[in-house]
């Protein structure tokens, strides 16, 4: 009997005339991450908020109840009010057969009187309309939100406990008008065991934003949301997002990506980015989003493009990324160089040399095309949301 043993040589994706360079560990938590996350502090968000509830008979004053305890929970980590920048407005609208607005965005005064109204609201609502004219109710909810505007971030926040084939007729297509606009819209569904009903919530609510009012953690997600929503880019910026296939949602980053694809100075690059940045890629999730969403779109057909990766000017002429505000961060574990910069090297930048295979290259204030990075809206930065993209003339 004869035994063979196999050995397995596993070959580097490297050509071979080349040799990876081990970047220099780096104990700053930029120089690692998978981009620049949009703040979570509930306390310091600007938006205006519908909640467009369902109040037929299918919702009785009991799950009412219930509801509005549940509302007050997740809502309470926020800042009520009308004047102060980093402040929530609420309006309630709730939907039968009839559609009725109960209290508007210029009613809000603090967290407390926002919820007396709904308890209150509770005992003077009869819950006998036997219809759900949720088309409806996301039509006027649209209305009061521009009637009502502010410079906060609109959103509309949608339960529901029926389905109604003729309140529901349509209310995909004005959903899809609403978030065209602009305008995110959360659903929970308060009846997630009627299938048709899920269906039709499922086409209403944008991307990442479905949940079940009775799931795990509902209370914590719903804050997460706001402020995810609350984190955006201007008109013509395309932001960078992360789809978690095990949450089913995105992850927004407060950053807006756009390019130019004339071939310019990096160091004059520099300075048509700003107020923003040269895009920083400290993550093969973000190249592959830049890869996927900018380029395409922003530079297409271009095999090199400049990025924020610079030598330093400091006393150690440390690789490093530009940062908001004038601030900088070491070259982290990605990516890596795959060769010796020379002396003179002193900005990166990607090529494309064969297929879908892109390498980190430095060299003297190489001419190529580039990608800015802006930071976004989030809740702790209330951003210019007037401001348009730079319009350059630009050559493809």
């Amino acid at each position: 009997m004869y035994f063979f043993v196999f050995v397995f040589l596993i070959v580097s994706l490297v050509p071979a005339q080349q040799s990876v360079v081990r970047n220099s560990p780096t104990d700053d938590p930029q120089s690692n991450a998978i981009g620049y996350l949009c703040s979570n502090e509930t306390t310091q968000a600007w938006l205006d908020i519908v909640f467009v509830i369902d109040t037929s008979d299918a919702m009785s004053r009991r799950n009412f109840n219930s509801l509005v305890g549940q509302i007050a929970t997740f809502m309470q980590p926020f800042t009520f009010g009308q004047t102060e920048k980093h402040t929530i407005r609420v309006a309630v609208i709730t939907y039968g057969i009839n559609v009725v607005e109960q209290y508007l965005l210029t009613d809000t005064t603090d967290f407390e009187n926002f919820i007396d109204f709904l308890f209150d609201l509770s005992f003077n609502l009869q819950f006998d309309e036997n219809g759900a004219n949720a088309q409806g109710a996301l039509q006027e909810a649209y209305y009061l939100l521009l009637s009502e505007s502010s410079f906060r971030k609109p959103l509309i926040i949608l339960i529901a406990a029926s389905y109604d084939k003729a309140g529901f007729n349509g209310a995909d297509k004005t959903a899809n008008a609403i978030k065209n606009n602009g305008i995110n819209i959360i659903v929970i569904n308060f009846a997630s065991s009627d299938g048709v009903l899920t269906n039709a919530l499922q086409k209403i609510s944008s991307p990442g934003f479905y949940y079940v009012s009775n799931q795990d953690n509902i209370n914590s997600l719903i804050p997460f949301a706001l402020t995810q929503i609350n984190c955006f880019c201007p008109s013509g910026y395309i932001q960078f997002r992360y789809y978690n296939t095990a949450w089913k949602n995105y992850t927004n980053y407060a950053e807006c990506l756009f390019g130019f694809s004339s071939d310019t100075l990096p160091t004059v690059a520099t300075r048509v980015c700003k107020p923003g940045i040269l895009v920083p890629i400290t993550s093969q999730t973000k190249f592959d989003f830049i890869a996927d969403h900018v380029l395409p779109h922003e530079l297409p057909g271009k095999k090199k493009f400049t990025i924020g990766l610079h030598k330093s000017s400091s006393a150690d002429e440390e690789w490093k990324w530009w940062g908001y505000n004038e601030t900088e961060y070491s070259l982290g574990n990605y990516p890596s160089m795959f060769d010796i910069p020379n002396k003179e090297d002193n900005y990166g930048y990607f090529w494309n040399h064969y297929g879908f295979n892109w390498t980190l290259q430095t060299g003297n204030n190489v001419e190529l095309p580039y990608i800015c990075q802006l930071r976004a809206c989030d809740a702790e930065y209330i951003c210019d949301q007037t401001q348009a993209k730079k319009m350059l003339e630009k050559v493809y």
